[in-house]
């Protein structure tokens, strides 16, 4: 209710030609004001996130929000084709309305990247993976790589620094 609040008076304080939405709240709430105020916005969805790996009932709860909060959206861009098939799937949204952004590194362009010309140096290669420490995020495939350039070369290092959640269900 505060976060409807907010988006209502700060969408009604200002004239905005468009509205761009990013992550699991303001895509909800803001959502949801945008169409009770029939405002022109656009959805980012950067992940599932935790209601849908939850239990069923948090994930009905957020399948039912995002079908009202992105009924009205111009356009829903997905950061990865999996999340775009689930939200198309369960029917939260018509395919019409959705776009992919291509993110992230392709890591098939870079499987022979030639790791002799580093190894050369003295100085060490530092991997820093910055994120929660949970799948979803990719912490399993930067371990894999990590394994996979030490057997290549021990001029590598690898640093993680993120939160660690017991209780995350990934």
């Amino acid at each position: 209710v505060c976060l409807i609040w907010f988006y209502l008076r700060q969408f009604n304080a200002n004239s905005y030609s468009l509205i761009f939405l990013f992550t699991f709240f303001p895509n909800i709430f803001g959502g949801i004001v945008c169409r009770l105020l029939n405002q022109k916005y656009i959805c980012v969805i950067t992940g599932l996130g935790n209601p849908f790996l939850s239990g069923y009932f948090k994930r009905f709860l957020a399948i039912f929000l995002y079908r009202v909060a992105v009924g009205n959206a111009q356009c829903i861009f997905f950061l990865n084709k999996n999340d775009r098939e689930y939200f198309i799937e369960h029917k939260i949204i018509d395919n019409q309305r959705t776009r992919i952004i291509n993110v992230g590194i392709d890591i098939k362009y870079y499987m022979d990247f030639p790791v002799k010309p580093y190894c050369k140096t003295k100085r060490t290669f530092v991997f820093l993976f910055i994120g929660r420490l949970i799948r979803e995020k990719g912490v399993l495939d930067f371990i894999a790589a990590a394994a996979t350039l030490k057997k290549r070369s021990t001029k590598f290092r690898f640093q993680i620094l993120g939160d660690f959640y017991e209780n995350n269900l990934s």
